[in-house]
């Protein structure tokens, strides 16, 4: 078989599955956003800051001592 036509049915194949998973995405998000209530709270996103030490993100910590979470 002709390398083009390989290329070409991979091209249509990758298309085809990219347009599957982005239908299937959407039909799993419009399934969770029925089971969510409506006035369920939106969690603060937890401030971090870089432990110079070993590069890792952490919680950053209250005056107190304490981790926020």
């Amino acid at each position: 078989m002709p390398p083009f036509l390989l290329a070409a049915l991979g091209a249509i194949g990758a298309a085809a599955l990219a347009k599957f998973l982005a239908a299937e995405n959407r039909r799993v998000n419009e399934t969770l956003d029925k089971q969510r209530p409506v006035d369920a709270p939106v969690p603060e996103p937890t401030p971090l800051e870089r432990d110079p030490a070993t590069g890792a993100y952490r919680p950053r910590a209250t005056p107190q001592g304490e981790t926020q979470a």
